[in-house]
């Protein structure tokens, strides 16, 4: 399971915003895409349920981070960008997690 912490950080690294914009109830376009991103990140492997997603998004209803879920899954399809962005976080992940057992 990607780590809450690394979702979201990957993801306001490469929407360029921050955790607290992440987090807020604001709607502007970079920030829908950096959530839909994080979502799709933290429903990977072992998945979340959706209102522990919510939680730690800001205490988001269970239904908008379903729907931003489903948005995601979408743009992994047809959008290449989205798509580039969603590898870069799932490599980041495996490369951490190979490291991990690396250690072990």
């Amino acid at each position: 399971m990607i780590p809450a912490a690394l979702a979201m950080s990957m993801a306001c690294r490469l929407y360029g915003t921050d955790l607290l914009d992440l987090v807020s109830k604001r709607r502007q376009h970079p920030l829908v895409m950096a959530r839909a991103l994080a979502i799709w990140a933290m429903r990977l492997d072992t998945p979340r349920s959706y209102p522990a997603i919510g939680r730690v998004l800001g205490d988001r209803h269970h239904t908008s981070i379903l729907s931003l879920h489903r948005k995601a899954e979408k743009l992994c399809a047809a959008d290449p960008a989205f798509r580039r962005d969603c590898a870069r976080v799932l490599g980041r992940y495996l490369e951490m997690k190979g490291m991990d057992h690396a250690s072990n």
